[in-house]
C-alpha cells in the first residue's frame, strides 16, 4: 500500500519558528517526520501509535 504525501506540516513550538527544528505532518497511515533544515532529505513515515517518543519531554 503506498504511503500519501503528508500534509498539514507544523514545526515544532519549541523552535520559536527558527529554521533548525522538526516538522510533523499527517499522512493517511499516521504521521511523517522531517528535518526542516533538509527538507529536500525527505521524511520518515511513522504508523499511528509509534510516535509518542517524539512528544515527550
Amino acid at each position: 500500500m503506498p504511503l500519501s504525501e503528508p500534509v498539514g506540516w507544523r514545526k515544532s513550538s519549541r523552535s520559536n519558528q527558527e529554521s533548525t527544528c522538526v516538522e510533523v505532518g499527517a499522512v493517511e497511515s499516521g504521521a511523517a517526520v522531517r528535518d526542516s533544515k533538509n527538507i529536500e532529505a525527505g521524511y520518515l513515515p511513522r504508523p499511528r501509535g509509534s510516535g509518542v517518543c517524539f512528544w515527550t519531554p
